[in-house]
């Protein structure tokens, strides 16, 4: 057993990568002296992938059954694992995305034995239609809530401008419509074309030892069949400036400002430029948002994600304001001004140390740290990879960043009054 050891001087921390024999990715950071531990499974498998093609044949699976699938992991015939990680004093939970589904838990003991329960139960699938149909009202109830959520609505509103014919546009959680064609056989055809060693990583991380962690990763057998290939259809070209608003009676209306990166694949280091250019254009320390503030046309600060796969990249911008055309056209006139005037070196300096602040304190949270290699795993990157890329990021990589980063032709509004 061979466990590759990487040490950050910056943050003085180890990180251990370790290849199971299956061909599973674990990234094992210890964190000595810390209360909590925390460990999580990510599979390469979100709401996004509906349309794939295994073992010589094509599929297309309703919307919603990434999510599904999440919610049905934790029952299985005679048990659940809800139950036995609380009775070991472990808090567990799961999510889905787009593009990945995550498991994880964190606990201040029994750590080893709660890694063997997460790791068994992503393993062994149990669909049945009794369990399939009750699950089916829980996420309904769901999605009906979620309709209701102001900030819920004016995400997918802009989605469904953008992305006309891709599955982004549809929730998470899938539609009542779509949940009621799902049977066990998608469930257990889906996990077997996706729950693959190949496809899915470990985090650990916590008062740990990366050698035990490593060795009951490898006593846990993950499906070794290859992993289905994904299918997305391509979307037509839109208008220049889409706009769709919609009113349902909020005291405070909210906005979501997407710009859809065509032909453009992230990587690692582009990722941290992306939120550089944000904060350079638009962030707390900017003088655009000073502006805002002053101006009263913000209150709070706005926000910044990154939305990405092989085949789609969105970079949104969200806030709340009564304003929120005329701030949307500030921020791209706000790139274009100092896209043409360029960076200058002192203003770099302060974002690459704010990035870098920001890195090294996230290795004061166990959970933060974990969601952040969980994030890293896409790229099949650890820590001190990350590290390495905001080191290594220049003025120029940041201003070639910023020209594709907030266009006025891929721009995408969305408000929620």
């Amino acid at each position: 057993m061979y466990l590759e050891m990487k040490k950050s001087e910056l943050s003085n921390t180890e990180f251990f990568d370790y290849t199971l024999s299956s061909g599973t990715k674990c990234y094992i950071i210890p964190r000595n002296g810390f209360k909590t531990s925390q460990a999580c499974v990510v599979v390469d498998y979100g709401s996004a992938d509906i349309a794939f093609s295994s073992e010589g044949n094509m599929y297309l699976s309703p919307s919603g059954t990434a999510h599904f699938i999440e919610h049905r992991m934790f029952e299985k015939k005679e048990h659940s694992f809800f139950s036995e990680f609380s009775s070991s004093g472990a808090y567990c939970n799961a999510f889905t995305d787009h593009r990945r589904t995550a498991y994880y838990f964190s606990c201040s003991n029994n750590f080893y034995d709660n890694l063997k329960r997460l790791l068994k139960m992503v393993s062994e699938p149990y669909f049945d239609d009794e369990g399939i149909k009750s699950e089916r009202e829980i996420i309904k109830r769901e999605i009906a809530m979620c309709n209701d959520q102001a900030n819920w609505r004016v995400y997918y509103n802009m989605l469904k401008v953008m992305y006309r014919k891709k599955p982004l546009k549809v929730n998470i959680a899938g539609t009542e419509n779509s949940l009621e064609k799902i049977t066990p056989e998608i469930l257990y055809n889906c996990f077997k074309s996706f729950y693959t060693a190949s496809n899915m990583s470990i985090i650990c991380t916590g008062d740990i030892s990366p050698k035990k962690v490593a060795e009951i990763a490898e006593s846990i057998t993950f499906p070794t069949n290859p992993t289905a290939i994904k299918y997305y259809p391509s979307d037509e070209k839109r208008r220049a400036g889409d706009f769709i608003k919609e009113r349902m009676g909020v005291n405070e209306p909210v906005f979501s400002l997407g710009f859809h990166y065509r032909d453009f694949t992230p990587g690692l280091k582009s990722t941290y430029a992306f939120r550089m250019a944000f904060e350079l254009i638009a962030g707390t320390g900017s003088a655009l948002y000073s502006k805002l503030f002053m101006k009263m046309m913000l209150f709070e600060p706005l926000g910044w994600n990154l939305m990405f796969s092989k085949d789609f990249c969105t970079g949104i911008i969200t806030g709340k304001s009564r304003q929120a055309i005329l701030i949307s056209n500030m921020i791209i006139d706000e790139a274009e001004r100092i896209l043409y005037k360029g960076i200058s070196d002192s203003e770099f300096l302060r974002l690459k140390k704010m990035m870098l602040g920001r890195f090294l304190r996230g290795f004061n949270s166990i959970d933060a740290l974990c969601m952040a290699q969980a994030e890293l795993s896409y790229f099949k990157a650890d820590m001190w990879d990350a590290e390495e890329a905001i080191i290594t990021i220049t003025k120029e990589y940041v201003e070639d960043i910023l020209e594709t980063a907030f266009s006025r032709e891929d721009a995408v509004l969305s408000v929620v009054e």
